[in-house]
């Protein structure tokens, strides 16, 4: 905000507190040259005060200051925070001023405030007088409501003791408790796992399997209880089946990789879903190019449920290998692992489990699922960013090559070859994100103290809480309905576009997901480039959704059922 629009604003706020007999003449005049201002606008061409047709004119003149070569695309006046249409600008305009003056609009009457005139009327009390206009079916759009139901327990957990373990949730996001809703894409910290990587680096640091001093014998044996500690959460058979690595997506490369070199040919097949992110998309399509290979896609219906008829139908002789997600990062659907397992097995085709979204739930059981490969990030889960893990099976990861190669994997080397060393090492070339690692221990050590399946059911029930709230607003489009829904809720609103919205839920301090979140062939699926992506966790509240879908209400085309 400028100085004049400062200024604008600051006069008014003063003769409201003043509590003084206005004209409405006055406080419009303030507010005109506000709006002007805020849309870069000379007030002396604006004859309109219809909010909606000022902001079409500001983005117009953006548009043509861009094909005037005037400025560039970041140059160009960036209004009301990067909202790119008239509706989101009049909403995130009408939340400046709620922000700044201390009034309310309230979320019934938001469709209807249209003028300058009618923001003056709201202003001076006189809600009274403010005349409806009717809402043509044009405004809204229908809803699909989904099945599931649920009931809400917030007794069981200690939520205020969770919350007060995480120290960012203390914090505000412009003047506005932080509500944190964007958990698909990373999880927050609890203080015990800081606590642990703060005190490797004040206590610890140095770097493992290398020397034999006190630092590194003592450094060596917390990564090496952490391996131990991650076999046992996955019920792994042995240690040096688990692989560190920087994340989900090099795990999933370093089999990709390996296992094209060794066991894919030109003809052969692998077979991917309609729903993987791309980090188990892209390195399969890699290695078709790379050798000539074919790929298989298991469909999805429109509910979101993989399409298990032809997926049988799919493997065959040439299929090498199966890549499948365990939890789809934008429907939320948990696929039938084990069944799509199975059905590989008895042709005897590998299955590699990308598991980054089902990790942190507590529900992979390697041994019971019998799956091949299986890969997850540590910051899904609780823990510092850029680590994460491979399992194998010594039988798969004994004959696939590693991706990188370096100090510490090795066994003997010679000017002209070099043996590797045996599992898990020679997958882990170079220095360790050994702070990491420590922290993903601790991760896990505070997820089992709360107990996975007290953490299932809470927020199971709060994807539900979550659903119904949201299906009892009409204008919300869900993608998709799947029959088992984890961790996430996606939506659209017709004729506003998904980054508009997060950014006015930004500004009232709640994060979440909008864009195409690594999935593109998914949304295409729907004819999509966006959606919202909501994805609470066990420390959000039924509070923080009710305050979520309050500023829903907000958005222009949304009304409630």
């Amino acid at each position: 905000m400028d100085n004049k629009e400062k200024n604008n604003l600051s006069h008014l706020k003063e003769l409201l507190s003043e509590h003084k007999v206005l004209y409405e003449k006055e406080v419009y005049k303030y507010l005109k040259s506000f709006i002007c201002n805020r849309f870069g606008l000379e007030e002396s061409s604006c004859e309109t005060d219809d909010i909606l047709e000022l902001a079409e004119l500001s983005i117009a003149k953006r548009e043509q200051l861009i094909d005037e070569g005037k400025l560039s695309e970041d140059e160009a006046p960036n209004l009301c925070s990067g909202a790119s249409t008239a509706l989101s600008k009049k909403i995130l305009f009408l939340i400046t001023l709620e922000k700044n003056l201390n009034i309310e609009f309230l979320p019934e009457d938001i469709p209807y405030i249209r003028t300058i005139k009618d923001i003056c009327q709201y202003i001076l009390g006189r809600q009274q007088q403010f005349i409806k206009k009717s809402i043509t079916s044009d405004d809204v759009l229908l809803f699909d409501l989904p099945n599931n139901k649920a009931v809400l327990k917030e007794n069981l957990l200690n939520l205020d003791k969770i919350r007060s373990d995480f120290p960012i949730l203390k914090r505000t996001i412009y003047g506005k408790p932080f509500i944190y809703l964007d958990n698909a894409a990373t999880t927050q910290l609890p203080f015990t796992v800081i606590q642990a990587v703060y005190e490797f680096y004040q206590n610890y640091n140095a770097n493992v399997h290398r020397s034999l001093h006190f630092l590194n014998r003592k450094t060596t044996a917390l990564l090496e209880e952490t391996r131990e500690k991650i076999q046992k959460f996955i019920n792994a058979l042995y240690p040096f089946e688990i692989i560190f690595t920087k994340g989900a997506t090099e795990s999933i490369n370093i089999v990709a990789h390996g296992f094209g070199e060794v066991f894919i040919k030109p003809g052969d097949e692998i077979v991917v879903s309609e729903m993987e992110h791309h980090s188990n998309l892209i390195p399969w399509q890699e290695v078709c190019k790379r050798k000539k290979a074919y790929l298989k896609i298991i469909p999805f219906d429109d509910n979101g449920d993989l399409v298990l008829d032809v997926y049988e139908n799919i493997l065959s002789e040439k299929t090498k290998i199966v890549a499948i997600t365990h939890v789809s990062n934008v429907l939320g659907t948990l696929n039938p692992i084990k069944k799509i397992i199975e059905l590989a097995h008895k042709k005897n085709i590998p299955v590699l489990i990308d598991a980054a979204q089902s990790i942190r739930h507590g529900i992979v059981d390697v041994d019971d699922l019998d799956c091949d490969f299986l890969c997850f990030s540590g910051h899904k889960m609780m823990s510092p960013s850029g680590v994460g893990v491979l399992y194998g099976k010594k039988k798969w990861l004994d004959k696939i090559p590693p991706l990188s190669y370096g100090g510490g994997m090795i066994e003997t080397v010679t000017v002209y070859d070099a043996k590797f060393k045996k599992l898990p090492y020679k997958f882990e070339g170079g220095t360790y994100n050994t702070g990491g690692i420590i922290g993903l221990g601790a991760a896990l050590k505070y997820l089992e103290d709360i107990g996975f399946e007290k953490i299932r059911q809470y927020e199971r029930a709060l994807i539900y809480y979550l659903e119904e709230k949201l299906s009892s607003i009409m204008g919300i489009k869900f993608i998709g309905s799947p029959r088992e829904r984890m961790g996430v809720v996606s939506f659209i609103v017709e004729n506003i576009p998904s980054d508009d919205i997060a950014i006015i839920l930004d500004e009232m301090g709640i994060a979440v997901r909008s864009g195409h979140h690594c999935a593109l062939p998914l949304l295409k699926h729907y004819n999509l480039n966006s959606c919202v992506r909501i994805s609470p966790a066990f420390y959000n509240t039924k509070k923080e959704i009710d305050t979520l879908i309050e500023v829903l209400l907000r958005l222009p085309n949304i009304a409630k059922k």
